[in-house]
């Protein structure tokens, strides 16, 4: 008489099927989550672009600007302090989707080593100012987006006119006008 049931070889080649499939799959998940962050840091530095368009609108057309454009009276005259206050809120605001320990902004002027070359977490952007010392309206405020896990540094000094090129005249570097890699993590503005 036959018994019928499975046997120890063919239990071994299931459970190292499942094995294998298990850890393709997580593989898969991480590289999935890892897309998701960035993702969100790319969607975060467009976020402060708009957020920094209106409040121009606000200070341009000199209404009652948010809490954060009032509490110094140089944030209207220092660009550097236009910064800082605005990179403290969208802190308070946002969080780095790689690490919750690091600040989704850095304010590039804080930085001990700047205007020199600077390392921008991952997940982090960097925002400075062309020129830290007139008026956030008179000089153009430039965001570098690390979209990878990994810190990189940006490719040179960042008071090096070099990176960039205000091809339009409007004091304004957008996107178009970084030249490609001269940022933290190449294609981002």
């Amino acid at each position: 008489m036959r018994k019928s049931g499975f046997s120890l070889i063919e239990l071994l080649v299931v459970v190292a099927i499942i094995g294998i499939l298990a850890g393709i799959g997580i593989v898969g998940y991480q590289a999935y989550i890892t897309s998701v962050k960035s993702d969100v840091v790319a969607n975060q530095d467009r976020e402060f672009g708009r957020y920094l368009e209106q409040a121009d609108v606000v200070v341009e057309a000199k209404l009652t600007g948010p809490e954060w454009v009032l509490s110094d009276p140089n944030t209207l005259t220092r660009c550097d302090v236009y910064v800082a206050a605005l990179v403290a809120k969208m802190n308070g605001d946002l969080t780095n989707p790689f690490s919750s320990t690091i600040p989704a902004y850095k304010d590039g002027h804080t930085d001990p080593v700047y205007p020199a070359q600077q390392e921008v977490a991952g997940g982090q952007t960097l925002v400075f100012c062309v020129d830290l010392t007139v008026s956030a309206q008179n000089t153009a405020i430039i965001t570098c987006a690390n979209t990878g896990a990994d810190a990189a540094n940006t490719t040179g000094a960042l008071t090096d006119p070099s990176n960039w090129n205000d091809l339009n005249g409007d004091l304004e570097v957008g996107a178009d006008e970084i030249i490609e890699g001269q940022c933290p993590t190449p294609g981002t503005g």
